[in-house]
C-alpha cells in the first residue's frame, strides 16, 4: 500500500448524533489495498454530533478529517462543497455518504476503484442499496428502480449507463456514487451558479457526461429515509415545497441542456415531461394525467397505482385513511 490517498470520502453531518457513528464505522470497515480519507463537514449541529466526531478524529487522525463550524453554513446558502471540501481533496476519486447513511459492504470502495482503474473512460460508478427507516429497519430491499415509471430505464444487472441513460434513470443512491476528482472543480463552478437544490440529480448526469457511468447490482449501502430535516423530507413537506422541488429539477435540467449545447435534449425533454406528470399523478389530477402527451407514462402505472390515483382524485379522505393504515 502506497502513501498516496486514492479515495476522498465526502461526508456532510448535521444533527446526526443517532447515526454518525454507524456511518463512520462503515467507512473504517472498508477493506482496501489503498489509503482513503474521510473529509467530514460538521455544520454546527445543535445535538451531540460534533462530540462524537471528535472522538473518532482522536482515534483515527490519519483518516477522519473534520471541519467544525460554529455557525450553520447550509442555512446561509454557502456552497459547502466548493468552499470547504473541494480545496482539501487529495484522492483520485471521490465517494459520497452523508452522516445519516452508511455502507454495508466492506469491499465497496475496492470494487469501485478496481473498475475505474481498469476502465479509464468510466467517470462515475454507482450501485444498488437497501432503504432503511430512521431505526435502521429495512423497508425496501432494493433502491432501484425508483418506481414503475422508471423501471423501463433500469437495467437490473451490472451495466454501463450513458449520460442519456442516467438522465432517464433520474435517481441513484447518493451514498453509492464514486467519481473522478479531476472533474470536481468544473462541477463546483457549474453548480455554484444555480440555486442549490437537487444537487445529487445533476451530479450523476454531469459526471457521466465526461465518459460513462457503471452500475453495480450489488447492494453496498443503506439509504436512510424519514430522517427529520433531511433533504427528501424537506422536498415533500408541503405542496409549496414539492412545487419548488419540481421547478428546481426542471430549471437545472434546462441549465445542463444549455451547458452541453443540446447534446442530451431528447432525454432531458422526456424526463422533464415525466416529472411533470408524476407531480400531478401524486395529486390525483386526472385533467392533466389523461392528456395525450402523458399517455405513455399513464400506461406504466400499476393497477394498484391507478386505484390509488382514482382515490386521490375522487375520495381523498378515504385514500388518506387507507394510506395511514398502511394499506
Amino acid at each position: 500500500m502506497t502513501d498516496e490517498i486514492m479515495v476522498s470520502i465526502h461526508c456532510l453531518a448535521y444533527n446526526h448524533e443517532k447515526y454518525i457513528a454507524q456511518a463512520l464505522d462503515s467507512f473504517l470497515k472498508q477493506k482496501t489495498n489503498f489509503r482513503f480519507e474521510v473529509l467530514l463537514h460538521e455544520d454546527a449541529s445543535t445535538d451531540n454530533t460534533a462530540n462524537i466526531v471528535r472522538e473518532y478524529e482522536r482515534r483515527y487522525p490519519d483518516i477522519i478529517k473534520p471541519i467544525y463550524q460554529t455557525e450553520n453554513q447550509y442555512s446561509q446558502h454557502v456552497n459547502i462543497w466548493k468552499k470547504y471540501q473541494l480545496p482539501r481533496i487529495k484522492g483520485k476519486y471521490i465517494a459520497l455518504c452523508e452522516g445519516d447513511d452508511y455502507w454495508i459492504d466492506p469491499y465497496k470502495l475496492q470494487k469501485q476503484v478496481d473498475y475505474m482503474e481498469t476502465h479509464p473512460e468510466c467517470t462515475l460508478t454507482f450501485h444498488n442499496a437497501v432503504i432503511v427507516n430512521p431505526n435502521g429497519d429495512v423497508i425496501k430491499n432494493s433502491f432501484l428502480p425508483k418506481n414503475e415509471f422508471y423501471s423501463c430505464y433500469f437495467k437490473d444487472v451490472s451495466s454501463v449507463y450513458t449520460a442519456d441513460d442516467m438522465i432517464k434513470l433520474d435517481f441513484a443512491p447518493t451514498n453509492s456514487l464514486m467519481y473522478r476528482a479531476e472533474y470536481a472543480g468544473e462541477y463546483a463552478d457549474f453548480y455554484d451558479k444555480r440555486e442549490r437544490v437537487c444537487g445529487d440529480l445533476i451530479m450523476r448526469i454531469f459526471y457521466s457526461s465526461f465518459g460513462y457511468a457503471y452500475y453495480f447490482s450489488d447492494k453496498m449501502s443503506a439509504y436512510r429515509m424519514g430522517v427529520a430535516g433531511s433533504a427528501s423530507q424537506r422536498a415533500n413537506a408541503s405542496d409549496e415545497a414539492m412545487i419548488k422541488t419540481l421547478n428546481g429539477h426542471l430549471e437545472i435540467l434546462n441549465d445542463f441542456d444549455r451547458y452541453t449545447n443540446g447534446r442530451y435534449a431528447k432525454s432531458i425533454e422526456e424526463i422533464k415531461k415525466l416529472k411533470i406528470f408524476l407531480h400531478y399523478y401524486a395529486k390525483g389530477s386526472s385533467i392533466i394525467c389523461k392528456k395525450r402527451e402523458y399517455r405513455d407514462f399513464w400506461n406504466r402505472a400499476s393497477l394498484k397505482g391507478k386505484i390509488g390515483f382514482y382515490l386521490r382524485a375522487h375520495f381523498v379522505g378515504l385514500y388518506n385513511i387507507l394510506k395511514n393504515n398502511g394499506i
